[in-house]
Parts: structure tokens; C-alpha cells; sequence
């Protein structure tokens, strides 16, 4: 109608993968009315699952573009000083000689593909031994299902014998620049 393209971009990330979701709830019933009027050129999809939950309410694959989020570099400025990063290190008990690889994610079983980082950080203390890893995984379990995939975690890293280096915690949205800038490595397994 404006002779220009219309793309949606939904920032909508259900709190559990649920299959069901993409029946019940009422957004994809219009997302679903939306695609099949072929008004909209592209839909902007933030993850493989969105994406998949969008082709499942029959949006055409072709008509979808995955482009995962991104954070503005003004965000870091200011929220990384070396204040910040002493606090972290101090939280979190670390020496100077540890080397910090984060994995910043909830505990999240169906979504994020956490037992691939625990069982790649065992693969890389028993490679590079010569380097002491910390390994942090940025969620806290709060219901009972988190707790049980923690303890999988858990036994995962004492099979990799990594167990004393693999931490689980959590952290206020202003304290991540810090974390990311004291971190060596930052890991972000998903399914």
C-alpha cells in the first residue's frame, strides 16, 4: 500500500519451549492471520526456535529472517571500570592467574545446550593444563526443574573432573559489562 517493504520483528521469547504455545497463544493466531494475507515481506526472527515456532504457524521459510540480538556498545560504557571488574573478581573468588570463561544463560534445558559447554570446558582443562579455567555459568535454578538440570550439570563436570571450577551464578543486568571484560572467553551454546 506505501510501496515500501513490510517487516515485523516480535521480541518474544516464551519462557519455556513449548510446543503447545504456538496453538494456544493468541499472538501466533494473529501472526498466523498476518502471514497468510501476505501482507508482510519479512519476518525478523531473534533465534532458531522463534524461528521455527513462526514456520510451525505457517509463516513460509522464505518470508523469515534470523538476526539474533545485539547490544548497543554505548551500553558497555561506563559499567566496565576497574572498580566493577575487583568486585566481580572478588565475588566470585578469583586469583589472578584464573582464567574466566563465561557462559552467560539461564538454565535453560530445551533452549540452551549447556551440557555441550560443561562438557567442552572439561575437553579444554585437560588440553590446556598448563592454565587454570573457571568456569561460570550465568543462571540461577529457580524452580525444580532448573535445580535438577543444575545437579545434571553438576554431574557432567565431576565426570570431566571439573567440578571445583565450575561455578553457578547470577549477576544484576549493570554488573554484565564488567563480567564480559573480565572474562577470557564468553560461550553461548544453543539449540
Amino acid at each position: 500500500a506505501f510501496n515500501k517493504p513490510l517487516v515485523v520483528t516480535l521480541h518474544k521469547t516464551p519462557i519455556e519451549c513449548d510446543d503447545t504455545k504456538t496453538k494456544t497463544d493468541p499472538i501466533y493466531s494473529y501472526i498466523k492471520c498476518l502471514s497468510q494475507l501476505e501482507i508482510i515481506d519479512i519476518f525478523i526472527a531473534c533465534s532458531k526456535v522463534f524461528k521455527q515456532e513462526l514456520i510451525n504457524v505457517g509463516v513460509k521459510d522464505t518470508k523469515i529472517e534470523l538476526i539474533y540480538h545485539g547490544v548497543p556498545i554505548e551500553w558497555y560504557k561506563g559499567r566496565a571500570d576497574k572498580q566493577r571488574i575487583f568486585n566481580i573478581r572478588e565475588q566470585l573468588k578469583l586469583r589472578p592467574d584464573d582464567n574466566l570463561v563465561i557462559c552467560p544463560s539461564r538454565l535453560d534445558e530445551e533452549r540452551k545446550d549447556l551440557p555441550v559447554f560443561v562438557k567442552a570446558a572439561g575437553e579444554l582443562n585437560k588440553k590446556i593444563r598448563n592454565k587454570k579455567f573457571i568456569f561460570l555459568i550465568t543462571g540461577k535454578a529457580k524452580n525444580e526443574k532448573e535445580k535438577r538440570h543444575k545437579k545434571e550439570l553438576e554431574a557432567i563436570a565431576s565426570t570431566y573432573r571439573i567440578k571445583n571450577r565450575l561455578k553457578f551464578r547470577s549477576f544484576k543486568e549493570d554488573e554484565l559489562p564488567a563480567l564480559n571484560r573480565l572474562a577470557k572467553a564468553c560461550v553461548l551454546p544453543s539449540r
